[in-house]
């Protein structure tokens, strides 16, 4: 009930993206976080302030995500940017809180979606819904059918956007939690950067993942890999503190082959 009052004050509480962007050293930032009540990014204020600047110097034409869960990211990204927000959820409980949650907020940019995340995801870059260089944040790999490598491999397809992996494995800082998935199979699936690679492709891609250790986050302290994907990586001189919450990082050389299934068919939920 607790986590559940946090969703619901932040949802009536926003983040603006001024008082963010106000917030040049990490006293400032925590002030930011506890003011606000930040749940969404699992409330992590350092991915919270440098998605924000990414955005904003990509020049991103909307922000889209998979795996709605109780919907605080989503409202937090509507808060935070002046473009359309996507989201979809598998799972009809959750669809519905969420749903639920922008009404109260009085939210009206998010377009919230049932249903298989890659089918959604695939329609949204097909038509155009999400422009030309939408930040696609994925967050729908929670089950055993895992859709994550075909989402990538569509966002690869579409190019010149921007991709957050959440839950991933960060290996300079072992403290950030990560994602192994057990499989129908029997075997386990790590979110890291060396099973991504398998589906990056050829392709133009920088990679960033926290230039901090764990312990100065907040929220929940889950890893993340953040993907440019025919992007140019903005000049830090537009922002160094935001800049220097992330760092680049090499993507492995020699991917290991994707071994489990992505079909786009439905799951249950």
């Amino acid at each position: 009930m607790r986590t559940l009052g946090r969703r619901v004050l932040a949802a009536i509480n926003p983040l603006p993206a001024k008082s963010l962007r106000a917030a040049m050293d990490f006293a400032q930032l925590y002030a930011v976080a506890h003011r606000h009540n930040l749940v969404g990014f699992n409330g992590q204020i350092q991915r919270t302030r440098f998605l924000e600047w990414l955005f904003r110097e990509a020049a991103c034409t909307s922000f889209a995500e998979t795996g709605t869960h109780l919907g605080a990211t989503a409202l937090l990204a509507a808060s935070m940017f002046s473009t359309r927000v996507f989201t979809v959820e598998l799972r009809l409980a959750y669809h519905l809180f969420a749903r639920g949650l922008a009404t109260l907020a009085r939210q009206g940019r998010v377009n919230f979606e049932r249903g298989d995340s890659r089918a959604a995801l695939t329609r949204w870059l097909r038509s155009g819904a999400l422009g030309t260089r939408p930040m696609i944040y994925l967050d729908a790999h929670w089950y055993e059918d895992m859709p994550l490598l075909a989402e990538i491999r569509g966002c690869v397809a579409q190019g010149s956007c921007i991709v957050i992996v959440d839950d991933c494995r960060v290996d300079r800082y072992p403290g950030y939690g990560f994602d192994s998935i057990e499989m129908a199979d029997g075997s386990k699936f790590v979110v890291a950067l060396e099973d991504l690679a398998a589906v990056l492709g050829d392709g133009v891609i920088h990679a960033f993942q926290p230039a901090t250790a764990v312990e100065s986050e907040t929220g929940f302290r889950r890893g993340a890999a953040v993907l440019l994907i025919g992007v140019d990586p903005p000049s830090p001189i537009t922002d160094r503190f935001a800049a220097s919450l992330f760092e680049e990082v090499p993507l492995p050389a020699t991917p290991h082959p994707a071994q489990h299934s992505d079909s786009p068919e439905l799951r249950r939920a």
